[in-house]
């Protein structure tokens, strides 16, 4: 199945289009305030690198938060909107979920049970959710924690690793992080793979915020 894949949920924009087992082309890089013009454009792009159309998509996988508000709202607008066009279902996935999958795949930390993804929110603060590898599920669901908060959980658990876009932020949690800038089309894969998150008609994805936008 070739599946489209969009993140914009962080400052690092990541597209892909794969199938279950292998990447067919994939972009990667900050696009800042250029993110929302530049999208279509890169999109056709990865199109064209894989000498595909947009026709021969046939499912779209897109984070829908948590993250940044322009950022998410670009992202999901341009994937919904592609998908009602193309009559295609979607896959929403969690931005946190994405960097949790990321530490997992990493074997050099699988002797670290709590897996924390966190992304940046106000500046003592980190938007995170706290995974147990050992019990496979969220001791603490995606909400704001405070530095203080998370260090401390840190000094109780010590087989602790964090996983983010933003260790260099946050000097208190960059030795205990493993900090990402590369690809994730892998974590889609896996993602997808596991069935953490079922197809869904493009009227139905709602995205996920920090806390509700006070414009629409």
């Amino acid at each position: 199945m070739i599946t489209l894949s969009i993140n914009t949920s962080t400052k690092i924009t990541h597209l892909a289009l794969h199938n279950e087992k292998e990447i067919l082309s994939s972009f990667c890089a900050d696009l800042g305030r250029e993110q929302s013009n530049l999208l279509q454009e890169k999109i056709s792009a990865l199109l064209a690198e894989a000498n595909l159309s947009k026709e021969d998509i046939e499912l779209i996988a897109v984070t829908n938060g948590p993250g940044f508000y322009t950022g998410i709202r670009c992202g999901l607008t341009f994937a919904l909107g592609l998908a009602y066009a193309l009559k295609l279902p979607v896959v929403p996935l969690s931005s946190l979920d994405l960097l949790q999958e990321a530490a997992l795949m990493q074997e050099k930390f699988s002797d670290k049970r709590f897996i924390i993804p966190y992304i940046k929110s106000k500046s003592n603060s980190v938007f995170a959710q706290i995974f147990d590898r050992t019990e496979n599920k969220l001791i603490e669901n995606p909400a704001c924690h405070t530095l203080d908060c998370l260090l401390d959980f840190v000094k109780q658990n010590k087989n602790t690793i964090f996983v983010s876009y933003d260790t260099a932020l946050y000097e208190d949690l960059a030795q205990l992080s493993i900090s990402l800038e590369n690809d994730i089309t892998k974590c889609f894969i896996n993602l997808l793979a596991k069935q953490t998150a079922k197809p869904q008609s493009p009227l139905d994805v709602k995205a996920i915020y920090y806390r509700e936008p006070d414009i629409g």
